[in-house]
């Protein structure tokens, strides 16, 4: 993959929205995908924990997750939450984003824009937890896209998280149209599906 092409992508679309970005920011390394069945049990843990964390039942979300015969899939952090309400509701909240940006990755959402969160219908394109569907049909709809578009949307994500703390630190406001904890937690499920590091020690080093 040649990241010289992700890095000028991702400078004429910053460009068009007002930012610039050094010309010595690291551009991002080659990387390989994880397998989609992986991809898929994140984005359901995920969607367990959101919904928890929006006042779903802990107990059916729990007994979800365990039907699907995901649970080492959670982070002990999740499980902690799911099981006993521990940790931050915010921290979780927030995340859906991240989830936003998994199921992009896998094609369930069709679009994908750093300028806007994450469609309210977002929910109806999820497994129903209220009904204890199954996710099969869900990861059946699932088509993970290729390395040249993940690639792009994986930098343009470090740039805007490094134009975030670059506003931050200087005391100026976050670019136009930017919500920081959506870039950050898109970030973090992006780098995530490209590395190798476990879902809480994802580095999002800028």
């Amino acid at each position: 993959m040649e990241t010289n092409a992700f890095r000028s992508k991702s400078r004429a679309r910053l460009a068009k929205a007002g930012v610039d970005i050094p010309a010595t920011l690291p551009m991002i390394d080659d990387f390989s995908v994880r397998p989609k069945a992986e991809i898929l049990d994140r984005i359901a843990c995920l969607n367990a924990v959101a919904a928890v964390a929006h006042a779903f039942d802990k107990n059916k979300a729990l007994a979800w997750i365990s039907h699907e015969g995901i649970l080492e899939s959670l982070t002990d952090d999740e499980l902690s939450f799911l099981d006993s309400g521990a940790g931050n509701v915010d921290e979780f909240k927030v995340q859906v984003e991240g989830m936003w940006a998994l199921a992009w990755l896998v094609g369930v959402v069709p679009n994908f824009d750093f300028w806007r969160g994450c469609d309210q219908r977002f929910v109806t394109m999820l497994p129903d937890l209220r009904t204890a569907e199954s996710s099969s049909n869900f990861r059946a709809r699932a088509n993970v896209r290729n390395e040249v578009e993940i690639g792009s949307e994986v930098d343009l994500a470090y740039c805007l998280h490094w134009a975030l703390r670059d506003a931050d630190i200087k005391g100026e406001n976050p670019p136009k149209g930017i919500t920081p904890f959506v870039v950050v937690e898109r970030r973090r499920a992006l780098e995530w599906a490209v590395g190798n590091a476990a879902w809480n020690e994802v580095s999002l080093d800028t």
